[in-house]
């Protein structure tokens, strides 16, 4: 009878079962979120406190977020120069979206093997934007190292 009793007190309590009221003001500034066709193609932040950077699942956000990724973990890719004067020359391009699963094409050579390379994005991008439920590869042969060791030429 007490566990029933506390669980009627914890249901019949409002704040238990309404989302925190930032989160309601996310969502209530902007009108235009009545589903998916009227979605602006501008970048959406869904944000429940102000140093949280997390984005709705787009194909714009998922380039803005990727973008980020390059640079955060610039040393996993090729893109400086200094990365490619030791032979690292890895690439990571979106190619599409597929409901929830975000689909990259891995190009080129990483100091890192390519498996792990593709979970260090992956966990970028599920930890900016929630709805994604997973980071594959185009083809799974992108996650086949040239090199046994992962060391560049």
């Amino acid at each position: 009878l007490s566990i029933f009793l506390l669980f009627s007190a914890i249901a019949s309590s409002k704040s238990f079962f309404s989302p925190p009221s930032p989160f309601k003001q996310a969502i209530n500034k902007d009108s235009n979120l009545k589903g998916w066709s009227s979605v602006p193609s501008q970048s959406l932040k869904l944000s429940l406190n102000s140093n949280d950077s997390t984005f709705v699942l787009t194909e714009d956000n998922v380039e803005q977020v990727l973008k980020e990724c390059r640079s955060e973990l610039g040393t996993l890719f090729g893109y400086s120069e200094e990365n490619r004067n030791v032979g690292i020359t890895g690439k990571v391009e979106f190619i599409e979206l597929d409901g929830p699963i975000i689909i990259l094409s891995l190009t080129g050579r990483f100091w890192h093997d390519r498996k792990s390379v593709m979970n260090r994005i992956g966990s970028f991008i599920r930890a900016r934007i929630p709805e994604c439920i997973d980071v594959i590869p185009a083809d799974s042969s992108m996650l086949i190292d040239d090199d046994p060791k992962g060391d560049p030429l």
